[in-house]
């Protein structure tokens, strides 16, 4: 065990007597196949080294059968080191794929390690930083998987092409319908449910529409737009009105946090920390914020914006942001102080950016 320990970049360049000491710390584990070793979400306080065996690191995306795999680790490898270099919680779960045997390495050992040895700082943020890329494509995978889930698809002779677009009329559809004949395809642009373009062989809409409606065979896919940002959707702003003014700054702020984080994360994170915090801020029980097809801010159920509410909403945005920053690190990230000259004179009013610094804490 000794030798295979001194073979690992984290003890190789320890002196004999600092790696005796360091032994103190560890412990041995061992775990059966489909066991989870960490959970995403969870405090980190030890990583773990493998000795024998094998695990995956993956994302959950909506339930456990909606899984990203993230990497896979085995002999000579170790994880868990991200949570307790950062304070944050797990990023992701770890599971064995087969028995495996595991030296455990606590929280106290680790900062031990790196008071004996600095160095290992910067292989660690290397390796954290591989790890952090991998996770950033893994994101976009998630995206497009997400997307993947929203996109119905059958067939012409089940359901009629009148009855598809009665769906996306009703359910005010911004995407795409894809119909294919044979060889022959077809796409109607929609937005808010309405057609803004067919084409067709560069007919007309209505002949493209006339012929499109005959088809009795062939095949259709919708694809929704992820996001219909709008950014007429609160219309002008009064700024008198400060529901008005707060509703277009969460609506702006969400809106640029959905190109850097992707719909399905920005989702989890404001549904978790609604979660979290509607607990301790009934403000927000009554408020609105929904990522759907569409972005929606409702604050018009508080009446009078006073400390209390301005907080509540505060904390609750920094979190949201905080969070994302957390999810994808090394992305160029927003300035939440961006905006117009008066929308912030009001908020700087209403002291949402001082409530804002301090959310950190409060939260």
């Amino acid at each position: 065990m000794v030798d295979y320990l001194r073979k690992i970049d984290l003890f190789k360049d320890l002196s004999d007597e600092n790696f005796n000491h360091i032994l103190e710390y560890l412990t041995e584990e061992s775990y059966p196949a489909g066991s989870k070793i960490i959970e995403a979400g969870k405090k980190g306080d030890c990583l773990y080294i493998i000795v024998q065996g094998k695990v995956r690191v993956f994302i959950t995306l909506t339930d456990d059968s909606d899984q990203i795999v993230l990497s896979t680790l085995s002999r000579g490898d170790y994880f868990g080191e991200m949570a307790l270099l950062t304070g944050e919680p797990r990023s992701a779960n770890v599971e064995t794929i087969s028995r495996t045997e595991l030296l455990k390495l606590d929280k106290q050992g680790f900062e031990k390690l790196i008071d004996l040895n600095p160095v290992i700082v910067r292989s660690l943020s290397n390796m954290l930083s591989q790890r952090l890329k991998s996770a950033n494509i893994m994101r976009v995978e998630a995206e497009k998987f997400y997307q993947s889930r929203m996109t119905p698809s059958g067939n012409l002779e089940s359901v009629p092409l009148i009855e598809i677009l009665k769906f996306c009329e009703h359910n005010s559809l911004s995407g795409v319908l894809r119909l294919k004949n044979k060889s022959q395809t077809a796409e109607l642009h929609f937005l808010k449910g309405q057609i803004q373009k067919i084409d067709y062989n560069q007919m007309t809409e209505s002949e493209a529409m006339d012929e499109l409606m005959s088809w009795e065979k062939g095949q259709f896919t919708i694809e929704p737009a992820m996001f219909l940002i709008d950014e007429n959707t609160y219309g002008t702003e009064n700024f008198s009105d400060d529901s008005k003014v707060l509703e277009n700054y969460f609506y702006d702020v969400l809106s640029r946090l959905v190109v850097i984080v992707g719909s399905q994360i920005l989702k989890e994170i404001v549904d978790e920390t609604w979660q979290q915090q509607s607990r301790f801020f009934r403000t927000l029980q009554t408020c609105t914020f929904k990522i759907a097809n569409r972005i929606q801010v409702d604050l018009s159920s508080i009446k009078e914006f006073n400390d209390k509410e301005i907080l509540a909403l505060a904390v609750f945005l920094k979190s949201v942001y905080e969070k994302c920053r957390f999810r994808v690190v090394g992305m160029n990230f927003l300035d939440l102080v961006e905006m117009s000259a008066d929308r912030r004179a009001r908020l700087e009013e209403l002291a949402f950016f001082e409530y804002m610094n301090q959310a950190q804490e409060l939260a």
